[in-house]
């Protein structure tokens, strides 16, 4: 059995999460699952900002897990941890002792809201596998594009215009184009929020941000050795295949049958705050750009209003 830690259940995706795990276990050869891992949430802990005392004791209850009431203590008693808290400016010190310890760790959407806690991610990760971002780029649609194509070019659109929600169109392109990003250069001709950005393998990404959230939907236009589209719309079906592969790569992870994707996660992790740098600046940002190591983004209005799905 491989004991998962859960670290904040104020989202959805502990729920969530924990169906997805329930599944892998029953799971048949035919069905989607990790390899060679059996995982079940042992361990939880919640800081109760936004979940009641009752509603974590029946979280813990309904899936087996001990109740922490330190992160850290959790750590002898688990093999993987999942950084599901909403707070995106505590995931470094909640992740902290976990990557110490050597566990695999994942860690939800947004990665940090600064490139100083970015680049203390990748300090503290050093060799340690650490895995994360936004669940979207997983959908069995986007899995399903090229990992590589010259001559590329890639439109991808999102909704909900703000730093927690662009984490989902950020990640989606950089996965797809899966290198690292070189400028971002927000659009001025226009009152909609677009940013073009450029890869090194000289990819070409178009990115918009605020599309409608009703109906909420993700699409991709590749245009490379073919044209391809993917639309993706949000609804419960839809989560569950993007999170059932999202946890499959993080298992894969976790038994070394793919290489660790730290660097990745973090590189889209700092493309993320340079769409901000860009947006809030209105000019090009590179990863040398000094207002890049300068742009914060506070999560703590946004915890303050947030509210589940469920």
């Amino acid at each position: 059995m491989t004991r998962i830690g859960i670290v904040g259940l104020d989202t959805s995706h502990g729920e969530a999460f924990a169906e997805v795990l329930e599944g892998f276990q029953t799971a048949t050869s035919q069905a989607p699952g990790p390899d060679d891992v059996e995982p079940s949430i042992t361990a939880v802990w919640d800081s109760g900002t936004i979940r009641t005392d009752e509603y974590i004791e029946d979280f813990c209850t309904d899936v087996g897990a001990e109740r922490f009431d330190d992160p850290g203590a959790m750590v002898d008693a688990v093999d993987a941890a999942f950084i599901l808290a909403v707070d995106w400016n505590r995931h470094l010190e909640l992740a902290r002792p976990f990557l110490e310890a050597g566990l695999p760790t994942l860690i939800d959407k947004p990665i940090a809201g600064s490139l100083a806690d970015v680049q203390r991610l990748k300090t503290v990760a050093a060799t340690t596998p650490l895995f994360g971002g936004s669940a979207v780029p997983y959908h069995p649609e986007f899995l399903a594009l090229p990992d590589t194509a010259e001559r590329r070019s890639l439109t991808v659109a999102g909704y909900n215009d703000f730093f927690y929600y662009r984490s989902h169109t950020v990640d989606t392109a950089h996965r797809i184009v899966g290198a690292a990003w070189r400028r971002v250069t927000p659009r001025y001709d226009t009152e909609a929020t677009i940013v073009d950005v450029g890869f090194e393998d000289g990819t070409a990404v178009t990115l918009r941000f605020d599309g409608t959230p009703d109906p909420g939907r993700f699409a991709a236009l590749d245009v490379a050795d073919q044209t391809r589209t993917v639309q993706v719309d949000a609804g419960e079906a839809t989560h569950r295949q993007m999170y059932e592969q999202f946890l499959a790569h993080f298992f894969a992870v976790y038994t070394g049958s793919v290489q660790v994707p730290t660097e990745a996660v973090l590189d889209s992790a700092s493309l993320l705050l340079g769409v901000e740098a860009a947006l809030a600046e209105r000019q090009t940002v590179t990863p040398e750009s000094p207002i890049l190591a300068e742009v914060e983004r506070p999560s703590a209005e946004f915890v303050a209003e947030y509210e589940p799905y469920y």
